[in-house]
C-alpha cells in the first residue's frame, strides 16, 4: 500500500517529535476515549462549566445585594469571582487553553476583538483590588463603607457576564 504525501509528513511529524511531544498524544486520544468526545468538544464544555461557576458567583452576589442588611463585602467577593471566572473562560476559549489563569494576569489576556477590552481590563483591575481589600483588610469595620464599592462591582459583573456571554456566543460557543 503506497504512502501518500499527507501521510508521509504525518509520518515525518512523528519520526521528529520529542517523548513529552508523543506521550501528550497518547495523553489526548485516551482521554478522547475516555470521554467519548473530542478534546474540541471537551474544552468547549470546560468553558461551559467555568461560566457555569461564574454565574453561580454572581446569584450569590446578586442574592446577598437584596438582603434588608447586605454584607457588600461578600458582594465584592463573589462579584469579583464571578467576573474572574467569566474572564478566565473567555481567555480559555479564545486561547485554547488555561495558559493565563493567574488573577494578575488573565485580564491582560482578553481577546483584541473583545468590546471594550482597555476599559474591561480596567473594571477587572479595580474590582480585584476592592476584592482584596474587602477580604484582607480589617478596616474599615463599618460595613456601609463598602457600600458604593459593592454596588460597583456587582454592577460591572453583571454588565460583563452579558458580554462575555454575547461575545462567545458569536464566536460559536453555546451557552
Amino acid at each position: 500500500m503506497p504512502h501518500t504525501q499527507a501521510k508521509q509528513r504525518i509520518y515525518l511529524e512523528v519520526a521528529k517529535a520529542k517523548k513529552a511531544d508523543l506521550d501528550s498524544w497518547r495523553r489526548g486520544v485516551s482521554i478522547e476515549r475516555r470521554a467519548g468526545a473530542a478534546i474540541e468538544d471537551l474544552s468547549k464544555k470546560a468553558c461551559q462549566f467555568r461560566l457555569r461557576l461564574a454565574k453561580e458567583f454572581f446569584r450569590a452576589a446578586q442574592i446577598q445585594i437584596t438582603q434588608t442588611k447586605p454584607n457588600y463585602r461578600i458582594v465584592i467577593g463573589r462579584g469579583y469571582y464571578s467576573m474572574y471566572h467569566n474572564v478566565r473562560a473567555l481567555v480559555y476559549f479564545s486561547h485554547g487553553g488555561d495558559d493565563f489563569e493567574a488573577h494578575s494576569t488573565v485580564a491582560k489576556e482578553i481577546p483584541e476583538d473583545f468590546p471594550d477590552k482597555a476599559d474591561w481590563q480596567n473594571k477587572f483591575r479595580i474590582a480585584r483590588l476592592e476584592r482584596n481589600r474587602a477580604d484582607y483588610d480589617p478596616f474599615p469595620l463599618a460595613n456601609k463603607s463598602y457600600k458604593a464599592s459593592a454596588e460597583n462591582v456587582f454592577n460591572d459583573t453583571k454588565n460583563l457576564v452579558s458580554e462575555v456571554t454575547r461575545y462567545l456566543r458569536s464566536k460559536g460557543l453555546a451557552i
